[in-house]
């Protein structure tokens, strides 16, 4: 916890803090068209030429806000000769003055009327008549206006106004604003321009705030290493660089990588500009914040200490660093030093009421941290308080995080005061309003996504829109195709400048994505889907189904009560939601460090193949009394079971720990009830007549929905060639799976049926499919392949298709034809596809997990799905055995179609031969079935399938090869590792 807590710091000092570009503001010119050679590397100017500069300079801005501008032209050619002089023809400094030249004497051959416009925006822009954010919109209309939307000097005012508005928490418009600005500065003073870094560095931190962490280390990178050409190592700037490049390998995790690379640049800062220096201190402080998360806290405290005494010696005044006063709070908190750690909480918030004065994440954080001192120190009405407070605000700053939902992912999962509000409501004997602050932080992402998706939204888009946006995607999913093809492990110099070229066309489509994005928030409001009240929940709920979550706050050791809350709540189809306190092993009742980490230590063991695996069995009966033995007493007539995997048991199957329910699995409750969680017919819904109207004004053409189709895809040609990263082994079981299931739904080639297997089972042909929105009409969709997780960038995780002509997709993208890489990436499901299925299946490894984001669980495939359209899936939790998968999907499918000759028994419940099973009762069934048949029998019913018996084959994952050893008993799937691995997900009917 508190590690989670020390990063939100850390990051909110490199947000604030900038990019540590030195770079003179009011330099003459902003344009420059750099070589890159080694010519930018020559001395600055001596002493006397600075000077001169700067005298110069002041006079030329003097007499531009005379309007004298011929005067100001003569003056800046003084400038240019200097600088040509000295630092050559073409270092970036002396093309900004030669640009500036050329300024001039476009403004001097202005209209009279346009001149006195300049005129009175250079005044203005020297003052303080204005408020900042006003003025600089107006700076940015006038000289677009009259001096272009890609002159320097618009681009510069863009720039400023993108730091403004990121200071005040703004940063969708921000991200908007720099990515235009770096367009723009591209083209006109080229990507080598420090301008143009510095920029390229605050995208980066802005990306790095909406969980962009891959992107963003790139970038950071990619400004190192042009700082390092351009400007040499031995420059503040490159150096500055290579500090928000520290704090990015610190949020990774790599904190000793990142302590050395802090320290080594503080002693740099340090010799070259002294103690006092801004960027002295600001390494100082993130240093501390480094060393406090490998809980180094006295030389943390030092550093701080000694940041805030320089800081007062210099202001002469109570100081006002927010970043410094809140960590010292934080490392003071973990100390276990209360008291001096509550002043300094308080401290932090007057000067941050005195100096921001808005509402922004960083005020989020310190009212989350505060409340949370107040919890431990026991006094916990002035806690909950707080965290309303803290709550309200988290509200307001969500939804500036990004103009859609899933920017605001990782700003939730690392600041959302909710699920503590929740806990401590709970504590509180609050049921109702802790219910509602748990449901508020679930799956908020995916509910605004949703609630902005076409034909799904409560404010729809044009017909025009809806195309433009699907352009947008489309060309961006094409282009991140292209750049993966070229990434190969030996890049040649000619791909590696066209994946450069590549890379800046997709930052224009990206630029163009926020805009389009800022217009439809502009038009219609942000987004931000409604979260249901628990009543319209309710009425999707039958008697015998029961919402189970679970919620845990640890608390500092020296706290009040050490034990911590750990609770479960219970939601009915009536009455208020139950929560029970959930007891440790401890003496007492506490909860232990084991009882903490026992959920982790479960999935660990069960993901491993079980041999020489001892343990699982009585860890398994631990967690279930921990988790489940206390919360049955209310779960009375309870048969099925909507589980919202929420913190430690998010990536537990329930089913593993007790075998009384149907157990299914929603991101929220609002997202059950949406997805069309089953409503009793004395419980229907009936719409009310807005509804209705609204229904019919959004307008949205439906594809129809063909019943009892299914599109399957298995067995995918997998090329092997040294060029490329990966390479993948043949799922032969996938191609008798898929057969299997299809054989259900009829024939093969059906009119029912679709089947892509071997070279068919492509990228091409399920973008056909896409394209002539067939992919719409299929009930069912079930892919069975290789999954390949990326926890990192969960968007870029994929499911790996027929790669069949590979080795000529380079020559393709060379040439400007379409290419493929043969993966199936979530964002391309994500940005492209529209479903109107009731089933998805990724029947490969770990494709319901992803990057953990607090109450939006694991990011990647599964909000994918929903985005597009799915009602619910089936998805795995590790990597999972091709015959056991066979077996489990096959008789799922039999059971959700009622493709079954003798009745089978579901929870003591016989189901007539024939009757399709709902999806929950069917996976139950198929899992039970499964982990209860002998080698003979399994073996037996693979040899039907189609499977070769005469070669025992190696135990082989979906995705990686686990071990080079056979299983102890050949063709055994009782343990949980072969049937509990895939859950389902959404609409459990």
């Amino acid at each position: 916890m508190n590690n989670i807590r020390a990063k939100h710091v850390l990051i909110a000092v490199l947000v604030t803090a900038g990019c540590f570009s030195i770079t003179n503001q009011k330099a003459i010119g902003l344009d420059s068209q750099t070589d890159g050679q080694n010519a930018q590397l020559r001395p600055g100017l001596s002493e006397e030429d600075k000077k001169r500069v700067e005298a110069l300079s002041k006079q030329i801005a003097e007499l531009r806000k005379q309007g004298t501008y011929l005067e100001a032209t003569l003056l800046c050619e003084e400038v240019l000769a200097i600088r040509t002089r000295v630092q050559g023809h073409d270092h970036w400094e002396t093309s900004d003055a030669r640009r500036m030249v050329a300024t001039l004497k476009q403004i001097d051959e202005l209209p009279k009327d346009a001149q006195l416009e300049i005129k009175k925006a250079d005044k203005a822009s020297q003052g303080e008549s204005q408020e900042p954010v006003s003025n600089a919109r107006h700076q940015i209309e006038v000289r677009s206006r009259l001096l272009g939307r890609n002159h320097t000097e618009t681009l510069r005012w863009i720039s400023k106004l993108a730091v403004l508005l990121r200071r005040q928490g703004s940063l969708a418009e921000s991200e908007l604003l720099y990515r235009n600005a770096i367009e723009g500065q591209r083209q006109t003073i080229g990507e080598d321009h420090p301008r143009t870094l510095s920029n390229l560095s605050h995208l980066a931190m802005i990306l790095h705030a909406q969980g962009e962490i891959a992107t963003s280390e790139h970038l950071f990178r990619q400004v190192v290493k042009i700082r390092r050409r351009v400007q040499g190592d031995d420059h503040s700037d490159t150096r500055g660089a290579m500090h928000n490049l520290a704090g990015v390998l610190f949020y990774q995790g790599k904190h000793s990588e990142s302590e050395t690379l802090f320290r080594r640049l503080l002693q740099w800062f340090h010799e070259r500009h002294g103690e006092n220096h801004g960027l002295t201190l600001t390494t100082m402080g993130n240093l501390a914040e480094v060393l406090h998360a490998q809980q180094k806290w006295a030389e943390a405290e030092t550093l701080l200490r000694r940041r805030l005494e320089i800081q007062h010696r210099q202001n002469g005044e109570k100081s006002s660093d927010i970043q410094t006063m809140h960590l010292l709070a934080v490392v003071l908190h973990d100390k276990g030093d209360f008291v001096e750690a509550e002043r300094f909480y308080r401290d932090t918030l007057d000067a941050h009421h005195n100096t921001m004065g808005v509402d922004d994440k960083k005020l989020v954080q310190v009212m989350n941290d505060l409340a949370e001192l107040l919890y431990d120190s026991g006094r916990f009405s002035e806690a909950e308080a707080m965290w309303v407070s803290a709550a309200d605000s988290f509200e307001i700053v969500r939804h500036r995080m990004g103009f859609a939902g899933f920017e605001r992912v990782r700003f939730a999962s690392e600041a959302s005061p909710l699920p503590s509000l929740a806990v401590c409501l709970a504590r509180s004997g609050k049921p109702l309003q802790a219910w509602r602050r748990l449901e508020a932080s679930l799956g908020r992402g995916l509910v605004d996504a949703i609630d902005v998706s076409a034909g799904r939204m409560a404010k729809p888009l044009t017909h025009d829109e809806r195309n433009r946006k699907e352009q947008i995607l489309k060309q961006l999913s094409r282009l991140d195709e292209r750049i993966s093809i070229l990434l190969k492990k030996n890049v040649t110099k000619e791909e590696r400048a066209l994946v450069g070229e590549l890379r800046r066309k997709r930052d224009t489509r990206e630029a163009e994505l926020v805009a389009f994005e800022k217009k439809i928030a502009d038009k219609y409001g942000v987004a931000a889907g409604d979260v249901f009240e628990l009543s319209r929940i309710q009425q999707h709920l039958e008697s015998n189904t029961a919402i189970l979550a679970w919620v845990d706050f640890r608390p500092h050791p020296k706290a009040f009560d050490p034990n911590g809350d750990h609770w479960a709540c219970v939601v009915r189809h009536e009455g208020e939601p139950i929560w029970i306190k959930l007891p440790g092993s401890g003496e007492g009742g506490t909860w232990t460090d084991e009882d903490d980490a026992r959920s982790n230590r479960v999935v660990s063991l069960v993901a491993m193949r079980p041999v020489g695996r001892p343990g699982l069995h009585s860890e398994l009966t631990s967690l279930y009394r921990q988790r489940i033995e206390p919360v049955e007493p209310y779960l009375q007539g309870v048969k099925r079971l909507i589980v919202l995997p929420t913190g430690r048991m998010g990536a537990v199957p329930v089913e593993m720990l007790t075998d009384k329910y149907a157990v299914s699995y929603a991101p929220s409750g609002t997202m059950y009830a949406w997805l069309g969680g089953k409503t009793s017919k004395s419980q229907k819904i009936k719409k009310s007549k807005q509804e209705v109207k609204k229904s019919k004004s959004q307008n949205v053409k439906k594809t129809k929905l063909r019943k009892g189709t299914l599109l399957a895809l298995g067995d995918p040609c997998f090329e092997r060639d040294d060029e490329w990263e990966n390479q993948f082994n043949a799922l032969p079981g996938s191609r008798h799976e898929v057969r299997s299931i299809a054989a259900l739904f009829g024939a093969e080639h059906s009119a029912q049926t679709s089947l892509l297997l071997g070279p068919l089972a492509s990228e091409q042909n399920l973008e056909r499919l896409m394209a002539n929105g067939k992919l719409e009409q299929y009930q069912y969709i079930h892919l069975a392949t290789h999954g390949e997780l990326n926890d990192k960038e969960p968007w870029r995780s994929a499911l790996i298709l027929s790669q069949d002509g590979l080795q000529d997709a380079t020559q393709r993208v060379f040439s400007g034809q379409a290419a493929y890489d043969g993966r199936l990436t979530a964002e391309q499901i994500a940005r492209t596809w529209k479903l109107n299925a009731d089933l998805v299946t990724l029947s490969g490894c770990e494709t319901a997990l992803g990057r953990a984001e607090g109450g939006e669980g694991f990011l990647g495939f599964s909000q994918a799905l929903f985005i597009s359209g799915a009602r619910s899936l089936v998805l795995s939790l590790w990597k999972v055995d091709d015959k056991a998968t066979t077996l489990l999907m096959h008789r799922f499918y039999e059971n959700l179609l009622g493709r079954f000759d003798e009745p089978r028994v579901v929870l003591g419940r016989s189901i007539p031969a024939g009757q399709p099973m709902s999806k929950a009762e069917a996976l139950r069934e198929a899992k039970q079935w499964l982990r209860g048949r002998s080698p003979l029998e399994n073996r037996t019913v693979l040899a039907k399938l189609g499977f070769d018996m005469n070669e025992e084959r190696i135990a082989m994952a979906r995705g990686i090869r686990i071990s080079r050893e056979k299983p102890r008993v050949p063709y055994d799937f009782s343990d949980p590792h072969y049937w509990a691995a895939f859950v389902l997900i959404g609409d459990p009917e």
